[in-house]
């Protein structure tokens, strides 16, 4: 199970007992996206063969900025 698979109130408490960072979490995240998320918001576009298996829930992702927040 990676951290991206836990509840929120099992990360927090994960976090304010430093087991894990803030960051972590965030990477955790970002990699879950990489994996499963489309192309990126192409909304004019015509659909590719791929597109049916893949989730489009990102517009812009920032990534950076994401982590920023998380350090």
């Amino acid at each position: 199970m990676e951290l991206c698979d836990l509840p929120a109130h099992e990360l927090a408490l994960l976090i304010h007992q430093r087991q894990v960072s803030a960051v972590e979490v965030i990477n955790s995240a970002l990699e879950r996206v990489n994996q499963v998320d489309g192309r990126p918001g192409q909304l004019d576009s015509q659909p590719i063969e791929d597109d049916a298996r893949k989730v489009h829930a990102m517009i812009t992702l920032t990534a950076d900025r994401a982590r920023a927040h998380a350090e």
